[in-house]
């Protein structure tokens, strides 16, 4: 049959075939692009978002502490209060403008929570930012009535060390499970 055509009309099924050839590797590319675009897309909102949000989560938390102890070097006949400006209450704004923004960004966590594993470990990190603000709040509560005594220091010291590093320690376990999730999203687009 095909010794039965004409040069010309060889070469027009000859360039049929061609076309269709392009356009079935356009279609297969098309649909592997937009298939790695979504795994790039899950990997991005499933997991990488929550785990910057931890990250951040943790800053909050260390800045906060910060707060607390460049507050106490506003304490009355201390070396450091005479290159204190400022009153102590921008110190205390500071922490409720943290406090405000990292409790948006815990109920944008716990919406972005979906397996029960991801819930688990944001409710471990709960009970012990809960704690700690409690720790947080107390010494607040000392500063804004100027008490800077060494007692009460030597209680928010040791509750950094406790609580504050059982919070951050907490969410740095969020942030790695989500790590981990990113990353096995990642391989799962990549094959």
């Amino acid at each position: 049959m095909f010794q039965n055509l004409k040069i010309t009309q060889r070469f027009l099924v000859v360039i049929v075939i061609y076309s269709i050839a392009l356009v079935a590797v356009i279609g297969v590319s098309l649909w592997g692009m937009m298939s790695a675009r979504d795994g790039l897309k899950t990997v991005h909102d499933k997991a990488l978002l929550p785990a910057l949000m931890a990250d951040e989560s943790i800053s909050k938390i260390m800045s906060n502490r910060m707060q607390v102890l460049l507050a106490f070097q506003h304490a009355p006949g201390g070396a450091l209060a005479a290159i204190h400006t400022h009153p102590t209450s921008q110190h205390i704004d500071a922490i409720v403008a943290n406090r405000t923004e990292a409790n948006r960004i815990f109920k944008a966590m716990e919406a972005l929570a979906i397996s029960p594993e991801d819930k688990a470990i944001l409710d471990a990190t709960q009970s012990s930012r809960a704690a700690w603000r409690v720790k947080l709040d107390l010494a607040v509560n000392a500063i804004k009535a100027e008490d800077f005594s060494p007692d009460t220091m030597a209680a928010f010291l040791q509750a950094g060390r406790e609580e504050g590093a059982a919070a951050i320690k907490t969410m740095v376990n969020y942030r790695d499970a989500q790590v981990k999730r990113a990353s096995d999203a990642y391989t799962a687009a990549e094959n």
